[in-house]
């Protein structure tokens, strides 16, 4: 026998009827025809991701024979083409959500717009109404909590149906003056990252007999200077300034940094506002509008 499941993340499976883990089962025969093809309509499925996973199962004793499967095609109505772009212009509270429509199918969208939340869920969604067309869009994510890392992907309407962009992630930054250590969550989660070259940031204030110095880590507990001297600090000063970190020769989507302010009288504090991480992103991934010499994440400015 041959068993049949479908999936849009190859990880939670269903049957065409929707029951999760559940399969079905293929009869013998050419079921090529679209008349003929088993229906997928019922688990309302949109956008660009679609897996099946096909079971062979035989009752010979010896194992000598098979189901053989010759053809797969799957059938799909075109619709509104939508892809989410990097967040930009992220603060402590808020970000700008940007997305590109570039392909029409089945009308103008009448909605376009952003879901987000704390997962790849549709938690929360801010959008837009309208007759649309092709072209890019920014809007804005607001009431945010600093130093927290959201998922977001774009999405427009039109006649038939919804349909969505991939997730991208952001991570918010803070407004701090306090003394103490501040330690950052994941601040490249969900890029592509080929190299980290620069951490940016603005330092609005530093009084005198106050310090701020900075590590930096790839797992959020090993520390380094940008030297990298294990355990070992690079001191901030007062304004945008960059702190240049190909020497750690660091790639991937992982990092963190960590700041300790100091005060010696207690009464007043370094004032963190903006940063950023410059980062070369893989071979042939380019993105519109970005300087080819890099990608900025965050919102101290790069270039």
């Amino acid at each position: 026998t041959l068993k049949v499941q479908f999936s849009q993340n190859a990880a939670n499976w269903y049957s065409s009827s929707g029951v999760e883990d559940g399969w079905d089962t293929l009869s013998e025969g050419n079921y090529i025809a679209d008349i003929d093809a088993i229906d997928l309509s019922g688990l309302v499925w949109t956008g660009r991701n679609f897996y099946y996973k096909v079971q062979f199962e035989s009752n010979s004793p010896t194992n000598d024979s098979a189901p053989i499967l010759d053809e797969i095609v799957v059938y799909n109505t075109p619709g509104t083409c939508v892809s989410t772009q990097y967040a930009t212009l992220v603060t402590a509270d808020s970000s700008l959500g940007n997305g590109n429509i570039y392909e029409l199918n089945g009308g103008n969208p009448t909605i376009r717009g952003f879901k987000y939340g704390l997962t790849q869920t549709d938690t929360w969604d801010v959008h837009e109404e309208g007759d649309f067309t092709t072209g890019s869009y920014s809007l804005d994510v607001t009431v945010l909590d600093p130093l927290t890392t959201y998922y977001i992907r774009a999405y427009a309407t039109n006649p038939r149906g919804i349909t969505y962009g991939d997730w991208v992630s952001f991570t918010t930054s803070g407004n701090y003056s306090s003394s103490g250590t501040l330690t950052s969550t994941n601040f490249l989660s969900g890029y592509e990252v080929e190299t980290i070259n620069r951490f940016v940031y603005n330092l609005t204030d530093k009084p005198e007999d106050t310090t701020a110095t900075i590590q930096f880590s790839q797992d959020g507990e090993t520390w380094y200077n940008s030297a990298g001297t294990p355990g070992g600090t690079d001191t901030m000063k007062k304004g945008i300034n960059s702190v240049n970190l190909v020497d750690l020769e660091w790639t991937g989507d992982n990092f963190y940094y960590q700041i300790e302010f100091t005060s010696a009288t207690g009464d007043e504090t370094p004032a963190l506002s903006e940063v950023s991480v410059l980062i070369n992103d893989p071979p042939g991934i380019r993105l519109e509008g970005v300087q080819m010499e890099g990608i900025c994440v965050g919102d101290a400015p790069c270039f």
